[in-house]
């Protein structure tokens, strides 16, 4: 017998004050979407996995410790959102839910993606940051519809070579982490719009970066990097460009070309002069941290 719970497709209680979601919400089956985003709630009761109708799950801004096994089950799941919670473990069944298009876990304790993460092949966004996640697991190279990869604030010290198969990449953050380098194969990512890596401990930039020509922000401040490509010129469609607090001494002519700059940010580097491209440049961009004293080199 159909029960009058079947009937409810959609329920959200955001900001209750809610402590637990009950074991007999199992019978609420023809839930599509469930949001209970700013309660207290510490636990998902297993009964979650009855709710195969599921196409959104909101838990948001909680004291979830951990995800239960039964989340397998949801396959019908398009959007997954578990941030801001105390969750330290993704569980390996996550792999199968293989409809899912956005997964937020930011705000967490993670430390590792699972290896399973590679089943999700419908993915477009992934946002993982401000976690304790050490790696990116290779398997990442299977998620080629993934539009936005956000895994700032965290402590991952090398970005995988895969990286550069992920070609429908648009946005792509790995801040605040302990990154040294960056892999050539980044060149490959020729549709990514927007590129985060700042507070990391890069020395140098790969002369790949020439073949980003749809970058319209790169923002690497707070670096180590001594020395900036030419070919940094050929991206002619960036409107900001973030270079402060390196170890920059000398610029390249070719910034001069970036003439669709509208914030150039070069302060807190050790600049003693710089190329009368960039200088001219200046006169039309808005240009921090190059002084007037700063003596133009002239052919």
């Amino acid at each position: 017998m159909k029960t009058k719970y079947e009937g409810i497709n959609q329920l959200e209680l955001n900001s209750q004050q809610i402590t637990a979601i009950p074991s007999d919400i199992a019978v609420m089956k023809g839930l599509t979407q469930l949001r209970l985003e700013h309660n207290e709630i510490r636990e998902i009761p297993e009964e979650i996995g009855f709710l195969t109708g599921l196409i959104s799950l909101e838990l948001w801004n909680n004291e979830i410790e951990t995800i239960p096994s039964e989340i397998g089950l949801l396959t019908d799941l398009t959007s997954l959102g578990l941030s801001h919670n105390n969750i330290i473990d993704i569980p390996s069944e996550i792999g199968l839910l293989k409809n899912l298009t956005s997964l937020g876990l930011w705000g967490n304790a993670i430390a590792t993606i699972p290896n399973e993460i590679g089943m999700l092949t419908s993915l477009t966004s992934l946002r993982l940051w401000s976690n304790v996640i050490t790696a990116i697991p290779t398997e990442i190279r299977l998620l080629t519809d993934l539009r936005i990869v956000w895994v700032g604030e965290n402590r991952i010290n090398n970005i995988p070579s895969e990286i550069g198969l992920l070609t429908g990449l648009t946005s792509l953050g790995i801040s605040e982490n302990r990154l040294r380098g960056v892999p050539s194969e980044i060149g490959l990512l020729s549709g990514l719009i927007s590129l985060e890596l700042w507070d990391n401990q890069i020395k140098t930039f790969p002369t790949e970066i020439g073949l980003l020509t749809s970058l319209t922000s790169l923002d690497l401040v707070r670096n180590e990097i001594t020395g900036i490509p030419t070919e940094i010129g050929l991206l002619t469609g960036l409107t900001n460009l973030d270079l402060s607090s390196n170890k920059l001494s000398t610029l390249p002519s070719e910034l001069g070309l970036l003439t669709a700059l509208e914030v150039l940010n070069l302060g807190g580097n050790e600049i003693e002069s710089i190329p009368d491209q960039v200088y001219d440049l200046c006169t039309s961009v808005n240009c921090r941290g190059i002084s007037v004293p700063l003596t133009p080199l002239f052919p």
